[in-house]
């Protein structure tokens, strides 16, 4: 294969790795002459390095799009042959068996050969296995079945390929493990196998679903008769948790009564998962109860069941956040348990609890964040006390301890090696749980409660915080924190005005909790409701945007290229519009006082991609819009004092395509600074700015002037371009120290950018990253940026912030000069500007021409794309 056709593919699959979801058919049709058998094999090979990466959902999304292709181009056919089946089938067994069933050696080799599994691969098991095992001795019967079992178990779980071929073999496997492990002979692994086997079945995507499911539930209580509470207790709490699963799904019946048979499966479970000995089981199947009583329509018992399962799941990840899981482990629990969160603000919104849902929303959001804030502030650097510091790091020792100890009790006691062995009934859990509330009455991170935002803001500040569910999205409005009438008290509104939906509670046969259950101390928020048509709108809106926004980076020609981003910007104006009118901010405005005159925007997932602060929203709040995360990092940033704006740390014009283009910005914005620190050109590398730590630390203001560019398939890797090297989010999150900063302003391209996929709203970014290591504030870009334009912009946003505090209001002050400025304007701003004779002199003759062009009273940067990129993110002052 030539280099040439080679990065062709490359290119390709970076941009159906990058294009908005669904639009994959028609990145392919329009590269129709690279799909071959050559594409095919470097999306396998591009897979395998995403997985080694860690980027799993990139991997798997890449493989199975590879499977697809491989179908369509009759590669399937070719190489698909029964020889090469049995092959394989004997080599993966094999690979089972020697690896002691490894899946970090069978799914390898699996990913490599998914063109071999296919239905006749199921048929070529039961074959090959029905005849070796009539021929082979009762023992190594015993023994190839055994392995195909555990084959069976990872191919059910393997995430790629066609997941309806996986279970299909699966299923064969499982069933022919049954001729050889009876119930008469082999009891406890025939109960297995059923429990297994009807995990396959409820899963099963070929046949009648009914009967699938029928299926299932004859699997799970035919393990039952042996997995009795007494004998097997956590082998019987899961299949009852797993029959549970089954009668929520099924068909056949009585709805009323297969649900009512499902909490009676769950609640049966919980007899034995306990939060205390099995917290991730108990908090699962807490999980399961609660959607089976909202299915039921019995929202109290809804509701403690998700709060059960959300006090177990906060209660562990406290529990991990000074050990030894990395961000992505903390992610991938964040993401894992994001439905729970959201089930369980549906209910609040049911029980009519607009409080109690908002905290919950907050309690969902930006957690890993928290987190890690949290966690920083124990160390010596931070305010708590060395004693608190070392009791808490001793407490997490124990507990590590105390938890490796009683796996090895449970895991002893599963396995009845003798008559002595004890249940997991009988282990005492008291000592480890001593440890967990001493540990948690220490921890410094509690949940933000709604009273606790009065001293966060004062009475001319609303808060707008946006939630996006699977059939509506809603926006959060707080305006009002001054105490509510009690019978007020976590009522609902409609606000929608004939676009919102009744948010009371319509069901006379459940009772909303009372206040001192739910801790309402305070007022309520309001909350406005979409239409599942705004959320079909805003999704499409969203694809469309981004679509056209990446676009340029698939032209084949610059030309093309060109004529793209000048279609995006142009269309911006209109593109904002629409957004507004979807997210109906004129109907949620109505309802914020115009006593209101500062705004905190809080966006959810994609909707932090966008300018919402330039939905003509500057007006109407006069004393600034700024974003946040979420009200929780509010709560944090507030605790975080930065007084000092004296001393700038600033990282200038990097590389030597920028040495001409700042227009003496940076020079400019130091004048204002008594105190300055900064690297330029060639000596602003990456080694250079990591070795002056304590100088960084010590910066009230730290201004990158360079570019920047996001990462969408790994976020870690996004960062900012230096002489030597890139500064990425991973190198942010572990090298820096900002104890002294109040605002990080990042003048660069797509430096406020989050990763897309990601579906439990950590914000992860850049922001992030900065907020991290300490800034109160950090200003980014939405997307790539004009350099002459943001230029200006900076040079303005400094020279307001020496007039005030208030960060956000400085950048919305900028950015209103830079797009209502005319030309006249702008000349008149430049003797007062502190740019220097010569920069004043070439601006000066860029304005002249625009003036011959199109009249002094030319707006030149009127376009939201030149001012609306800019977004401020954090504590505001």
């Amino acid at each position: 294969m030539d280099e040439q056709r080679q990065q062709a593919y490359l290119t390709l699959i970076n941009a159906l790795l990058t294009c908005p979801s669904g639009e994959e058919g028609q990145t392919l049709q329009d590269n129709a002459e690279l799909v071959d058998a050559g594409l095919v094999a470097t999306m396998i090979q591009v897979a395998e390095e995403l997985a080694e990466r860690g980027d799993e959902n990139a991997a798997q999304f890449l493989v199975g799009l590879a499977n697809q292709l491989g179908e369509f181009l009759g590669l399937s056919a070719s190489t698909a042959t029964p020889e090469a089946q049995l092959d394989f089938l004997v080599e993966v067994l094999q690979a089972t068996s020697d690896s002691d069933v490894d899946p970090q050696v069978v799914y390898p080799l699996l990913q490599k050969n998914l063109h071999l599994l296919d239905d006749n691969f199921a048929r070529i098991l039961r074959d090959w296995a029905t005849a070796t095992l009539a021929e082979v001795e009762a023992a190594q019967a015993q023994a190839i079945a055994a392995v195909i079992g555990n084959f069976s178990n990872l191919i059910q779980q393997f995430p790629l390929g066609s997941q309806a071929t996986n279970l299909e073999i699966a299923i064969t496997g499982y069933e022919l493990m049954l001729t050889i492990f009876t119930r008469e002979n082999y009891s406890e692994t025939w109960a297995l196998i059923q429990n297994n086997l009807g995990a396959a079945y409820r899963n099963r995507i070929r046949g009648e679903r009914a009967e699938n499911i029928e299926r299932a539930i004859a699997s799970y209580q035919a393990a039952l008769a042996v997995y009795t509470r007494d004998a097997f207790p956590s082998n019987w709490a899961t299949t009852q948790n797993n029959l549970g699963l089954a009668y929520s799904d099924r068909i056949r019946g009585e709805r009323a009564e297969n649900i009512e048979s499902a909490i009676a499966s769950y609640q049966a479970a919980l007899q034995v998962y306990t939060r205390e000995a099995f917290p991730q089981n108990h908090a699962t199947t807490q999980f399961n109860l609660g959607l089976a009583y909202r299915d039921a329509q019995q929202l109290d018992n809804a509701y403690h069941a998700f709060a059960a399962a959300i006090d177990t799941v906060e209660f562990q990840r406290v529990e991990i956040s000074l050990g030894t899981a990395n961000d992505a482990d903390k992610q991938k629990l964040a993401e894992e348990w994001n439905s729970l969160y959201s089930n369980m603000i549906k209910v609040c919104l049911e029980l009519a609890d607009n409080t109690q849902a908002w905290e919950y929303i907050e309690r969902s959001k930006t957690r890993n964040l928290i987190d890690n804030l949290t966690s920083r502030s124990l160390y010596p650097d931070g305010q708590i006390s060395t004693q608190r510091q070392e009791e808490l790091q001793q407490l997490q020792e124990e507990i590590w301890s105390e938890q490796r100890r009683l796996n090895q009790l449970q895991g002893a006691g599963e396995q009845k090696l003798s008559e002595k062995s004890i249940t997991p009934a009988e282990i005492d859990y008291s000592h480890i749980n001593q440890l967990r509330q001493r540990y948690n009455e220490l921890y410094p991170y509690k949940p933000l409660k709604f009273d606790q935002l009065s001293p966060l803001i004062d009475k001319n500040t609303a808060i707008i915080e946006w939630y996006i569910f699977d059939d509506c999205f809603r926006a959060v409005i707080i305006n009002d924190l001054t105490p509510q009438p009690p019978s007020l008290q976590g009522k609902g509104e409609n606000l929608g005005k004939g676009k919102g939906e009744n948010l009371g509670n319509n069901n006379q046969n459940s009772k909303p909790l009372s206040s001192q259950e739910r801790g309402l101390e305070r007022g309520f928020p309001s909350i406005w409701t979409s239409t599942p048509e705004d959320l079909a709108n805003l999704k499409t809106w969203a694809e469309d945007y981004l679509q056209a926004y990446y676009a340029p980076r698939r032209a084949e020609t610059d030309t093309d290229t060109e004529q793209l981003k000048q279609d995006w910007q142009t269309s911006l104006p209109s593109r904002l519009n629409q957004l507004a009118e979807i997210l109906h901010i004129k109907d949620i405005l109505t309802h914020i006082p115009e006593t209101c005159t500062q705004l905190i925007l809080i966006p959810h997932l994609y909707l932090h991609l966008f300018p919402l602060h330039a939905l003509n929203l500057f007006p109407r709040f006069p004393d600034g819009i700024r974003y946040l995360p979420s009200c929780q990092l509010l709560h944090q940033l507030q605790q975080q004092q930065r007084p000092d704006f004296q001393r700038l740390f600033a990282i200038q014009t990097p590389t030597s395509d920028l040495y001409e283009q700042d227009i003496g910005a940076v020079s400019a914005i130091k004048t204002q600074f008594p105190q300055i620190d900064s690297l330029k050109k060639d000596k602003a590398s990456k080694s250079a700015l990591l070795s002056s730590r304590e100088t960084l630390d010590a910066a009230n203001s730290l201004l990158f002037f360079c570019h920047g560019y996001f990462n969408p398939g790994s976020p870690l890797d996004s960062g900012l371009q230096l002489a030597d090297d890139n500064l990425t989010l991973e190198d942010i999150i572990a090298d820096f120290r900002l104890s002294h900063c109040r605002l990080v302003t990042l003048s660069a391209c797509e430096t406020g950018l989050t990763d897309l996929r990601n579906i439990s709203d950590e914000y992860i970014s850049l922001p992030y990253g900065f907020l991290l290591a300490g800034s109160t504030n950090v200003v980014s870009s939405l997307w790539a940026v004009s350099a002459s334009a943001t230029a200006l912009l900076m040079v303005k946003l400094y020279q307001e912030l020496q007039q005030q505090e208030n960060i956000a209001l400085a950048l919305n002050t900028a950015q209103c000069w830079l797009r209502d400025s005319t030309v006249q304007d702008f000349r008149a701003w430049l003797p007062h500007s502190r740019l220097s004779g010569d920069w004043q002199d070439e601006l000066d003759e860029y304005f002249e021409e625009i003036e011959d062009e199109q009249g002094t009273t030319a707006k030149p940067f009127n376009s939201p794309y030149y001012w609306a990129a800019f977004c401020a993110i954090g504590k505001g002052v």
